[in-house]
């Protein structure tokens, strides 16, 4: 059994300029999670083995309970090959921060998740490996705004909600990814992987938007090289490339931000807008020289090599009164040097 305890008091107000608490109590108490496991795991052959698993959880905070569970299986071919099964009901805690804004929302439920998915590995060569997994995750209990404003809490970015919260939201999250790997081998190592997903949310109702997250499309690749000198000094080259589906935001409320000269979104939209996809490429040059007593590193990293122009949200402009995109960081070169003893 696991518990968690955190002891909290509350103000009712703060000097802003010296953070000093200028006001007495106004209430305190203690946080609790209980949570209680019990797992088992039966190697039902040398190929065949499975996983179960239970897990209770109470908060003491509005006394809501959860019963989880998960499930797993795998099997093992004599040619190396892999399947894997599993499904799941998991439960989490809102961050604490939730519970305690100027308006309280204390009540609200542990959030919800059941997941499934499948795997399957192909052992293509010793050093070369190919996996495909598909994968269904459903959420439930995810806080949304109580007065009808388009508000789900995990399209949070920073900060905490100041709504009135219920715990009718929904979301799903489905997809399949392939990832081929070849195994650190003569110098030489690579991994590559790409996903087709879609990341959706529910107010409680029947109707489901884009999350901010729901790019659609994921990939990586990594490559990198040793090379080993007749003295046993090494260089390394190693590059890097990813590409991400752009994140989705409100479109603005252009009256309310030429008012107040900053971007302020619609709060009764959805996430109705899409950045440009993210693409960045990082390039790593080293050398390393060894020696009987220490050894040392000289190595050069670019970041975004290709100087791609990245889009963030969007902002409003003082001067040019009017949206513009701001875009992230460009190229970024970087020199090291580190000593090993």
């Amino acid at each position: 059994m696991l518990g968690n305890n955190l002891q909290y008091s509350e103000y009712d107000r703060v000097d802003k300029t010296f953070y000093d608490r200028i006001d007495n109590k106004s209430s305190f108490g203690e946080l609790r999670l209980l949570q209680s496991y019990l797992q088992t795991l039966w190697n039902i052959s040398s190929k065949l083995s499975f996983t179960a698993g239970i897990n209770f959880m109470h908060f003491n905070l509005n006394g809501s309970s959860s019963l989880n569970y998960s499930a797993s299986g795998a099997y093992n071919f004599e040619n190396g090959n892999n399947i894997s099964i599993s499904f799941g009901k998991y439960a989490q805690m809102l961050p604490i921060g939730t519970y305690y804004t100027n308006i309280e929302n204390r009540d609200l439920s542990l959030m919800n998740s059941l997941k499934a998915n499948i795997a399957y590995g192909w052992q293509i060569q010793n050093d070369l490996k190919l996996s495909i997994e598909a994968y269904f995750e459903k959420l439930s209990n995810v806080p949304v705004s109580k007065d009808g404003v388009n508000y789900w809490m995990l399209n949070d970015l920073v900060g905490f909600s100041t709504e009135e919260l219920v715990s009718d939201g929904l979301g799903r999250n489905y997809g399949v990814e392939l990832t081929v790997e070849h195994f650190f081998n003569k110098g030489f190592f690579m991994l590559a992987s790409g996903s087709i997903y879609n990341s959706e949310y529910s107010l409680g109702d029947d109707q489901y938007y884009n999350t901010r997250y729901n790019g659609k499309v994921n990939s990586s690749l990594m490559i990198g090289k040793e090379i080993t000198l007749n003295n046993d000094n090494v260089i390394s080259l190693s590059f890097r490339n990813l590409v991400f589906g752009g994140q989705w935001y409100k479109p603005a409320n252009e009256e309310i931000s030429k008012i107040i000269r900053e971007y302020f979104d619609d709060e009764l939209s959805f996430l109705a807008i899409q950045n440009k996809t993210y693409w960045r490429s990082d390039f790593r040059f080293s050398y390393r020289k060894n020696n009987k007593k220490n050894s040392w590193i000289i190595a050069l990293d670019v970041q975004n090599l290709f100087n791609i122009s990245n889009t963030r949200d969007e902002i409003w402009n003082i001067k040019l009164q009017d949206f513009q995109h701001e875009n992230q960081v460009g190229l970024i070169p970087i020199i090291s040097f580190q000593v090993d003893f």
